[in-house]
């Protein structure tokens, strides 16, 4: 800990070695609350990553890949499936500002009034308005961008809502891309939402849709410039004959490609569903 020359006094010496035992006593008291926090972190992942759906429900002629990689140990994003029937099927896929424990916290309270929202009326407009109405409660403190579909394989339909969330892309059989538009502000943010916030589009058989997060898109290189939206829509095209996994798989790792070297990245989250026509 110290050099200590010479001539030298006891009183010196006893003195810097009381100073060593602090230290170390110190040290050690730091690891062993570096470590409680380690844990507490790991513990926190492990119950943020058990509120993401293990695979999506079956629906006949409906493939699902899905990525998710937060930037940090814990993530803002959050994506979650609930069967309406056996043939539709609603999707949430949502970003909640911030990032770490608070971010992940916020998840929580989305899950939670997702599960609420959709079973009492798996409507598009009225799941955003219970969930806004929700993340009000917070002083207009917690806001996030959200998107919510609702899939029907036998009307061959999605009915959505999109607060303020980056628009998911339809990529049909031609490669031709649609995207399904903003049609309310963000959500948790004070704001007051159209009584109808409401789309749909029609979707066929040998569509591929994906669902994604901002830090897809915002992933920004060295040279300062965003991934962006055409970078994702070449990606798409050039693995759409690939299974949603792969799809998904390297939307994210072409995202974090460009981004080497540039700043730090946001959480990436991909969702791909394939609609094949069942036999």
């Amino acid at each position: 800990f110290y050099f200590v020359t010479k001539p030298f006094q006891k009183e010196v010496i006893e003195t810097l070695v009381e100073r060593c035992v602090w230290t170390q006593r110190l040290q050690r008291q730091n690891l062993a609350y570096t470590e409680q926090l380690e844990r507490h972190v790991e513990q926190a992942k492990e119950f943020q990553m058990s509120l993401l759906p293990g695979s999506f429900p079956p629906v006949p002629g409906v493939q699902c890949g899905i990525r998710y990689v937060p930037s940090e140990v814990l993530g803002g994003d959050f994506y979650d499936f609930y069967s309406i029937s056996a043939s539709t099927v609603a999707i949430a896929v949502a970003d909640v500002f911030g990032h770490g424990v608070v971010a992940a916290m916020r998840t929580g309270i989305v899950k939670s009034l997702f599960a609420q929202a959709v079973r009492e009326d798996p409507s598009p407009s009225s799941v955003i308005h219970t969930i806004n109405d929700g993340m009000n409660r917070f002083g207009g403190e917690s806001p996030l961008t959200l998107f919510y579909g609702v899939l029907d394989a036998d009307e061959m339909v999605i009915r959505y809502a999109n607060a303020g969330h980056p628009g998911p892309l339809v990529c049909r059989p031609d490669c031709e891309i649609e995207s399904l538009d903003s049609s309310a502000p963000l959500l948790g943010a004070g704001m007051e939402l159209p009584e109808n916030s409401e789309l749909e589009m029609k979707v066929a058989w040998g569509d591929t849709i994906l669902f994604y997060t901002d830090g897809i898109i915002e992933a920004i290189d060295a040279e300062h410039c965003w991934f962006g939206v055409d970078n994702l829509v070449r990606t798409i095209r050039e693995k759409v004959e690939q299974r949603p996994q792969v799809i998904a798989d390297e939307v994210c790792r072409a995202a974090r490609r460009f981004a080497a070297g540039g700043l730090p990245m946001d959480d990436l989250t991909a969702l791909v569903l394939r609609l094949d026509r069942p036999e």
